[in-house]
């Protein structure tokens, strides 16, 4: 990544929340949550991949009742020194997400990657990558905004500018199918959800929500 485009991303860090609203938080915790006790992993120690982690002040509020071992990669410096104030004993590591990650293969048992996947210029190239890097029964799990929501389909058609696309660094824009489809070409296991809810993904809720939550294995 050019030294510009750095700059341009450490100055949307630096501009923007990261958590958004408390509802907003709250729903994507809640939910992630569930997947997380849901799952039952291989080791009693998991190995977890932070993946454009920011300070890891999210992370810090999910439940985990399981042992773990971090890394996070994120590109922004100034982040990583916080998140080592939250988890001292994780590794960081500087990384640009866009580029080809350096881990052996099988090497994560858990890889999270929250509200990342919209910020790639190629996430093809990412889910490749992920799918490389994730064990054999592993979990991925990652969010991304509904970037079609009934209101940004309104705003757009009266010519406005809907908040999601105002983002100058989200360069992908998902809805349900096209996430689900896209994580089908790369895992075998995948589930997508809407939130705030999580009930069964019928057409209604897939269009008022704010986003999707997703797991997903080789």
């Amino acid at each position: 990544m050019s030294f510009t485009l750095k700059s341009f991303y450490l100055n949307n860090h630096a501009n923007r929340s990261l958590l958004g609203t408390a509802w907003h938080f709250e729903n994507r915790k809640k939910l992630m949550d569930l997947i997380l006790s849901n799952w039952k992993p291989s080791n009693e120690t998991v190995i977890l991949l932070d993946v454009g982690s920011r300070d890891g002040f999210f992370l810090s509020k999910l439940s985990f009742s399981f042992p773990y071992k971090i890394t996070a990669i994120d590109i922004d410096s100034t982040a990583l020194l916080k998140y080592k104030i939250l988890f001292p004993e994780a590794t960081v590591k500087i990384l640009d997400c866009n580029e080809s990650l350096p881990f052996k293969n099988d090497s994560y048992d858990l890889i999270f990657a929250g509200e990342i996947i919209e910020h790639l210029i190629n996430p093809d190239q990412f889910l490749s990558e992920i799918k490389r890097i994730l064990k054999p029964r592993g979990l991925f799990i990652g969010s991304t905004p509904n970037a079609f929501r009934y209101d940004k389909r309104i705003k757009l058609l009266m010519g406005n500018d809907p908040k999601t696309f105002s983002d100058s660094t989200h360069t992908q824009y998902f809805s349900f199918n096209s996430l689900k489809q896209k994580l089908n070409t790369y895992f075998s296991k995948t589930k997508v959800f809407s939130y705030p809810t999580s009930l069964p993904n019928k057409y209604f809720y897939k269009l008022i929500s704010s986003g999707f939550i997703w797991q997903a294995q080789k």
